[in-house]
């Protein structure tokens, strides 16, 4: 198999078709949570969130973060548990790189790079990095912004850090 069959019967088209009238106020949304996570989460030390350039636009249909290794002593899965428990639930902490796919995989491709050591940044993103909200999921007011927000700091007052 080499994909997905994304072809749309009249029903579903007339549905989509619909709901591209919202893309707008829905984009506008996911922007002003990002961008008031960004600033409740910016004094956290290391954590590394998702920067805005002028020149792209961000949808944020994840709110990316990642953990500076460096910095953190405490494991990505203990946080992203820690997290859990302060209520947030919407935390995705693994994404599919494209390497990793089944028709990578079992391809006999002649793609050197497809089963090389070229993939290392990739994986440590995914194995020990990475953390995201899930914005596509969520409907959040003030309320449960500044909830995530706190949940981040309290999490992080307890946490390990290198000195």
């Amino acid at each position: 198999m080499f994909g997905f069959n994304f072809r749309l019967g009249e029903i579903e088209s007339a549905i989509g078709i619909e709901q591209l009238k919202k893309l707008k106020k829905i984009v506008k949304e996911r922007i002003y949570i990002a961008e008031k996570l960004t600033n409740g989460l910016k004094h956290l030390k290391g954590i590394n969130l998702p920067s805005n350039n002028p020149k792209k636009k961000n949808i944020y249909y994840f709110y990316p973060l990642t953990i500076n290794q460096k910095i953190i002593k405490t494991k990505r899965s203990k946080i992203i548990s820690m997290l859990k428990n302060e209520g947030i639930q919407e935390i995705c902490y693994e994404y599919s790189s494209l390497h990793q796919l089944l028709i990578f995989q079992n391809s006999k491709s002649k793609n050197p790079n497809v089963k090389s050591k070229k993939y290392l940044v990739a994986e440590n993103l995914n194995k020990n990095t990475f953390i995201a909200i899930k914005l596509c999921n969520l409907a959040l007011n003030k309320k449960d912004i500044n909830l995530i927000i706190k949940s981040f700091k309290k999490v992080w007052d307890k946490i390990s850090f290198y000195k």
